[in-house]
């Protein structure tokens, strides 16, 4: 059966096998870049950017079940299926006959009025469309995920794998990496005779079934980031990683600590590489950082400038190319980690070792480059802060200031500023703040805990939002808007700076906020508050 082309990305919520229970309630999950696979073909594709008008209709078909108040969670699922396929459905036909309409292949009578000519034929090709609707699963893969309002979604989403805030799972560092292999583990066990024996065939559908259902049609992964996403979704198609990890526990516990290297412990300098000195742990690094540099590379040369979130790209095409060239390099690197048979296993280990190799020396370099853009930040920030002592003294005294690293390698950028930070006085915070004069507004900033005392960072922002509050206030009264659209206003206005934990706050921009008025709001509240943040 041909494939749909779908232009609208929704997931409804309702409970996995082995996920959870979730009582049948739904919510609609909107990602600007879906990634989408036949698992028949192994294509990656994206659909487009969801609008407005989408939205509604979405929220309109959500509605309508909601008011059938079906309470077996099978059946709502499949009422709200239905639902947002004619949804779908109605989209792709509306833009097959605008596209006729563009290029002239339509011609209409003269007996009729036109619209209703190009909406009963809107709503014959959207019939037609629904006869062949195939099933499909969605799983969003360390992703934040908003809901349609979007504000983010309520805690315990079983198709959003991700480690971050409201998405972080009970046990704390569990990457969604982890998760995966957890859930590849966790079929193992379900499906071992009394006798050891593992059959792999019935592992390897019960741990599909648990994430997407039983024989989907077609599977969609959404990720915006290659840290973790190219990854995760490097496991998920393909069958011979998962054979591996299913028959081998040991390389299970070896692929969860890489990645959990990969979104812990590079950030928070060398402790952890030189505590966990083991073989394994040894090993676990350097494919971390082998998949690290790997990443760093593709991000360099597709001019991603700061982070790792293909979005920056702007460029569905050039999005889809990205991503599909780091799940590749990711998928060769895991096979040759995971290579069973020792004489093969060794030469294909050798790109896994010159990578780490790589990672190292660019990670030393950016140390380098960190401490000389640590001394220009301490020179700056009088400025921001009006050469007040107070505000200078309780930055010096909290945090370790500097912008972006920015020597080419996000990856090991990423991770100097915790080492160059360690071998001048070792300051509790980094605070990385991007800008090159104090009036430049809406630029990246991360606060984050850098090395072994304990922080909490979520004060900072708090104060930050506030900030931002008071200036939405100011804006909307200098419009002339009436206090009931103020305070409808501010009701829904999204935070701008994000704290996951207590150890990070940040914002990858777009804030409404300048460098200046952020260098003062953090030293105010470490004047105020310091001893208490970080005691």
């Amino acid at each position: 059966m041909e494939k749909i082309r779908l232009f609208v990305l929704v997931v409804v919520l309702f409970s996995w096998v082995g996920l959870g229970d979730v009582s049948p309630k739904c919510e609609i999950l909107l990602k600007k870049i879906p990634v989408r696979f036949s698992q028949d073909q192994r294509k990656v594709e994206f659909t487009v950017e969801t609008p407005t008008a989408i939205q509604k209709a979405l929220q309109d078909a959500v509605a309508r079940v909601q008011k059938k108040n079906i309470n077996d969670p099978q059946q709502y699922r499949e009422a709200l299926q239905k639902e947002i396929a004619r949804v779908r459905a109605e989209q792709e036909a509306k833009q097959s006959v605008d596209e006729d309409i563009k290029n002239k292949k339509l011609k209409f009578s003269d007996q009729e009025d036109s619209q209703k000519q190009i909406d009963k034929l809107v709503l014959k090709r959207t019939f037609d469309i629904l006869k062949n609707f195939q099933r499909k699963s969605v799983l969003f893969v360390d992703t934040p995920v908003l809901g349609i309002d979007g504000k983010p979604l309520n805690r315990v989403i079983p198709l959003v794998v991700d480690h971050h805030g409201a998405y972080a799972p009970q046990n704390g560092l569990n990457n969604s990496g982890a998760q995966i292999i957890e859930r590849l583990v966790q079929a193992r066990e379900r499906n071992k005779n009394p006798d050891g024996y593992i059959n792999i065939n019935k592992a390897q559908k019960d741990f599909s079934q648990t994430l997407f259902g039983s024989d989907p049609s077609e599977v969609i992964l959404s990720s915006d980031n290659l840290a973790d996403g190219a990854e995760v979704i490097a496991l998920l198609r393909n069958p011979e990683l998962q054979k591996r990890i299913i028959n081998d526990p040991d390389l299970a516990k070896t692929l969860t600590e890489a990645g959990r290297f990969t979104d812990f412990f590079v950030f928070s300098g060398e402790g952890y590489e030189k505590t966990n000195d083991g073989d394994r742990s040894q090993e676990a690094i350097q494919l971390s950082k082998a998949i690290m540099q790997s990443h760093s590379e593709l991000l360099k040369e597709y001019g991603i400038p700061f982070g790792d979130r293909i979005v920056a790209l702007n460029d569905p095409k050039k999005e889809k190319e990205l991503l599909e060239k780091a799940i590749k390099r990711s998928e060769e690197l895991l096979l040759a980690f995971t290579e069973p048979k020792a004489a093969q296993r060794e030469p294909a280990m050798e790109r896994v070792r010159k990578l780490a190799a790589d990672f190292n020396s660019a990670r030393e370099a950016s140390v380098v480059e960190a401490g000389k853009m640590h001394q220009k930040f301490l020179v700056e920030i009088k400025g921001d802060l009006d050469n007040k002592p107070s505000l200078i003294e309780a930055l010096n005294q909290f945090t370790y200031g500097h912008k972006p690293v920015a020597t080419g390698n996000q990856f090991a950028d990423w991770g100097a500023s915790p080492i160059a930070n360690a071998r001048d006085k070792s300051k509790p915070i980094k605070f990385e703040l991007a800008g090159d004069n104090p009036n430049d507004k809406g630029k990246p900033v991360i606060l984050a805990k850098s090395g072994s005392r304990t922080v909490n960072l979520q004060p900072l922002a708090d104060a930050l939002n506030s900030l931002v509050r008071v200036k939405k206030e100011t804006e909307l009264k200098s419009q002339g808007k009436s206090d009931q659209e103020i305070s409808s206003s501010l009701a829904n206005l999204t935070p701008q700076f994000t704290a996951r934990g207590t150890d990070l706050v940040f914002s990858f921009g777009g804030h409404s906020l300048t460098r200046r008025e952020i260098t003062q709001v953090v030293a105010e509240t470490l004047r105020a508050k310091g001893t208490t943040l970080v005691p």
